[in-house]
């Protein structure tokens, strides 16, 4: 149907049209297709955009749509009927600027010829419905803002069928994604601790006024936190439970930060009382008022007694001035009050107090004064002894700087010692062998001479390399259960002929004294201990040496003290005595190497070495070792050095060229056929199944002789192996693989190898 104002048949239909688009509740806009002017508008689109009735006639509806509204603008100038859109929400512009939300129905009115020169448009506005729109939206971002600032979260339970219902938040309380199932009411149960089920659900008979508190801990990953809920029960119309809302909080920071308050107070009063302290407060200006039920107790004074400065005449006549002058002082500057003054006590007697007061400042003002008074009386009267006890604990603290010092300085020096040992071994080694093939193959008696010499020169450095290692606790040593009292009765024999006629020699062992030592070491290590003896009591004296079990730091040990009755050390001379290399001796008369391998040879079996001595006073020397743990002494297996080969294939390793040259010659002297390896990973590399038994150096680059042992053993854990070495490294070398050390004589390698191979293996030279 065609509607027109200005001229219709149906004058009823066009009356009542201007009737309502005076009086409608909505905006109604008429305006001309081709130029966009507004030909009338009634007061309520007027008032929708901020304009007088009348005020937009004339006006393009252009300047009245926001620009960015591009449906609307469509919507307000299309051509053509089938080009207008369906109603929506669009944007329009007020007077002032602003943008009005309004819906937005337009229609093309077409002229009785159906050209279409007029446009018409219904106007709802939606700002109110908007804005609250906005407003429950901004209400409701800030409730989850508040809610993930408080680290809470809300829950609904459905009483009907126990179902859960969480917001997105209670999912990151609870440490799940947010967009996990929401667990079932029966698992959010095994979640709680066992001992929290009862309050964190607790009987509704028993809620009374429909709200409820409850704290309650559960499980989140390895630990326990604790929440807190808040809930309230809802009912239906005829005030049956029907459901249950609440909030959870995460308590567990709350509760730390509460139950640390409770204990900095409990440890602030345990603090007081193990000070035998007495807490007191004052008023800002300094008078004591009210209840002080700790300086009552202190002094017997009664509480009108003490109030204002009343607490004064506690205080010792002789302190009182300096006490109230020092305290005024203190108040007027609001600074700490300390101080030390006679107080007299309940009993009536006066003891030493130390106080000390701080102002407690709130908003720039003094609220109260908090003191304590300290009872000092037995340090002051025992101050001689604190002082006394002072100097005693530094020179203490000094003595143990100093042994420390010592130790440290031995272990650098021992560090020192072996690694030249173990250079020094490996230059004996060839010098020895070559010299023991030249002395077999019978040089004329000049040569032989000279051959000897040599050997006897290479002896004595090898006895002065096993004296280095025994210091720096890297010699090879064989331990086993040793009964000391027996070894000494076997070696006094020796030990009189080296300490000579005039030097008595007295023995006290106590019977079944077994140790965990090498007994070859341990008698030398005795026998240097009787030399030093012997020459610090000039040839003339009483040697005494003395074995008994004891116990030290809950451990069993065997002490062996080698006593004299020569003349003795300084300090000086003691806490030098068992470096290397330094002696007291003339020139030519020893190499101060005797105490350092005893005391290396007790470090490396698990013991210490003690020396006791003064001028004039003798030394004593005790050697503590580790009680054998068991009395069974092993089988010793003595191999002969008369053993030959008869061409078994035996691979030799050694990275050292000069080294493995030498032992190989002397093998070959032997009646074996060898394989040379310069390292492991050549020799596994030749370990074939012609072998007869592998001889191999123990420290060697990328892989040591232990090491290629294991790697040969899990192949072939029949094939005798024999590992050479003159420094032990650890505790990597199995026991039950036979050892040779360097230096070695021909005899001794065709020995170890015999005893490696197996006698059936071997022929008799």
């Amino acid at each position: 149907m065609t509607i027109d104002f200005d001229g219709t048949d149906d004058l009823k239909l066009a009356s009542d049209f201007r009737a309502l688009f005076g009086s409608a509740d909505l905006g109604i806009v008429r305006f001309a297709t081709a130029t966009h002017r507004i030909i009338a508008a009634n007061d309520h689109f007027c008032a929708i955009l901020g304009y007088a009735p009348g005020a937009l006639t004339g006006v393009t509806t252009d300047s009245l749509i926001d620009p960015a509204d591009t449906v609307t603008n469509s919507m307000f100038h299309a051509e053509r009927i089938e080009n207008c859109p369906p109603d929506h929400e669009g944007r329009l512009l007020a007077s002032d600027g602003r943008v009005v939300w309004v819906r937005v129905a337009a229609a093309c009115v077409p002229d009785p010829d159906g050209v279409i020169r007029r446009s018409i448009a219904l106007i709802r506005d939606l700002t109110g419905a908007k804005t609250a729109a906005i407003t429950a939206a901004d209400d409701r971002q800030r409730t989850r803002l508040a809610m993930e600032a408080a680290n809470a979260g809300a829950w609904e339970l459905r009483l009907a069928d126990f179902q859960l219902i969480w917001s997105r938040e209670m999912f990151a309380l609870y440490h799940l994604p947010h967009d996990a199932p929401t667990p079932t009411h029966e698992e959010w149960r095994t979640l709680l601790h066992p001992e929290d089920l009862a309050g964190a659900e607790p009987a509704l008979a028993a809620i009374a006024a429909d709200t409820y508190s409850s704290e309650f801990r559960v499980r989140l990953g390895d630990g326990w936190r604790w929440l807190g809920s808040r809930a309230r029960i809802m009912r239906d119309a005829h005030g049956e439970p029907e459901r249950i809302v609440g909030i959870s909080t995460d308590l567990t920071e709350p509760r730390a930060a509460a139950e640390a308050m409770h204990a900095a107070v409990a440890r602030f009063s345990a603090a007081v009382d193990a000070m035998a302290g007495v807490l007191w407060t004052n008023q800002p200006d300094g008078t004591m008022k009210g209840e002080q039920r700790g300086w009552g107790t202190l002094t017997g004074q009664p509480r009108e007694a003490y109030q204002g400065y009343g607490w004064a005449a506690a205080v010792h006549p002789d302190d009182a001035e300096a006490t109230l002058a020092a305290w005024s002082e203190a108040v007027a500057a609001r600074a700490p009050f300390v101080f030390e003054h006679r107080i007299r006590v309940a009993d009536g007697s006066y003891r030493w107090f130390a106080v000390r007061a701080l102002p407690v400042i709130a908003e720039g003002a003094v609220r109260e004064w908090v003191g304590v008074h300290t009872d000092i009386n037995d340090a002051r009267t025992a101050d001689d002894a604190l002082k006394a006890r002072v100097t005693a604990a530094v020179a203490a603290r000094e003595a143990a700087l100093a042994q420390l010092h010592e130790a440290q300085k031995l272990e650098t020096i021992g560090q020192l010692t072996g690694g030249v040992a173990h250079d020094f071994n490996n230059l004996l080694t060839p010098i020895i062998g070559s010299l023991d093939l030249l002395a077999r193959r019978g040089p004329e008696p000049r040569a032989a001479k000279l051959i000897d010499g040599a050997l006897s020169a290479a002896e004595r450095a090898k006895t002065l390399v096993h004296r280095l290692l025994a210091f720096s606790r890297r010699q090879v040593l064989a331990t086993r259960a040793v009964d000391i009292a027996a070894l000494i009765d076997g070696v006094r024999d020796l030990l009189a002929r080296s300490l000579g006629p005039d030097i008595e020699i007295v023995i006290a062992a106590s019977a079944g004294s077994f140790a965990e030592v090498d007994p070859a070491q341990l008698e030398l290590a005795i026998l240097n201990l009787a030399i030093n003896a012997r020459d610090a009591m000039s040839g003339n004296g009483t040697l005494s040496i003395a074995v008994a079990p004891m116990r030290h730091d809950d451990a069993d040990c065997i002490r062996i003290t080698v006593a004299d009755t020569g003349t003795g050390m300084d300090e000086a001379t003691r806490r030098r005595a068992i470096e290397p290399f330094f002696t007291t001796k003339a020139v030519g008369r020893g190499t101060g190497l005797g105490l350092s391998m005893v005391h290396g040879l007790a470090a490396q079996s698990g013991g210490w070495l003690e020396l006791d001595s003064a001028p004039g006073q003798g030394t004593r020397a005790h050697l503590w070792l580790p009680a054998a743990r068991s009395v069974e002494e092993a089988e010793v297996v003595v191999a002969t050095d008369t053993a030959r080969g008869t061409g078994q294939r035996i691979l030799l390793v050694d990275d050292e060229p000069l080294v493995r040259s030498v032992t190989a010659a002397m093998l070959d002297d032997l009646g074996y056929t060898v394989v040379e390896a310069g390292s492991a990973a050549e020799a596994l590399r030749l370990c074939d199944g012609e072998l007869s038994a592998v001889v191999t150096d123990y420290l060697m680059p990328g892989m040591n002789g232990a090491a290629l042992a294991a790697a040969i053993q899990s192949q072939r854990p029949a094939l005798p192996i024999l590992i050479i070495t003159g420094y032990a490294e650890g505790d990597t070398l199995d026991i039950g693989i036979p050892r040779l050390a360097k230096p070695f004589h021909q005899a001794e390698l065709a020995a170890a190898i015999a005893q490696a191979v197996g006698k059936e293996n071997s022929a008799p030279a």
